[in-house]
């Protein structure tokens, strides 16, 4: 069997599938043949951190580019929802427990802890992203 590189595509081929590419008219016209061991390589798994690119029509693993602060700052709006919904779950229960008079010093003490740590979670400047203070979690 004959694999194949697309170095316009970043993609990869194998001759016992060429006649159905060639029926939709998408067989690449820039693939180069390479070996099982490099199609191999570069079709099991991406390394972490590095992505596929291509140095005189081979295929080759570079170092993925750092993200962006736009990245960065998107990244960290995700972790905040994600930490608020957390938040949100806990303080439910012991907020039912509070209205219904049926708190615990502990569930009142427990309440108070996650509504603080709500708004200091709000209050976090994500434009700092990565380096950002995260307040800590309540116990």
């Amino acid at each position: 069997m004959k694999f194949y590189f697309s170095p316009s595509n970043l993609a990869f081929y194998q001759d016992a599938f060429r006649s159905y590419y060639d029926a939709a008219g998408s067989w690449p016209a820039d693939v180069v043949e390479i070996s099982e061991d490099v199609f191999n390589q570069f079709t099991c798994a991406t390394p972490d951190g590095k992505v596929l690119t291509c140095v005189s029509g081979q295929p080759l693993w570079e170092d993925a580019p750092a993200p962006s602060q736009e990245e960065r700052v998107a990244t960290a709006e995700q972790r905040r929802a994600e930490l608020r919904l957390i938040a949100d779950k806990a303080v439910e229960p012991l907020q039912d427990a509070v209205d219904l008079n049926m708190a615990t010093d502990a569930e009142i003490a427990s309440l108070n802890a996650w509504k603080q740590y709500r708004v200091y979670l709000n209050r976090t400047d994500i434009s700092l992203a990565p380096d950002i203070a995260w307040p800590e979690i309540p116990a």
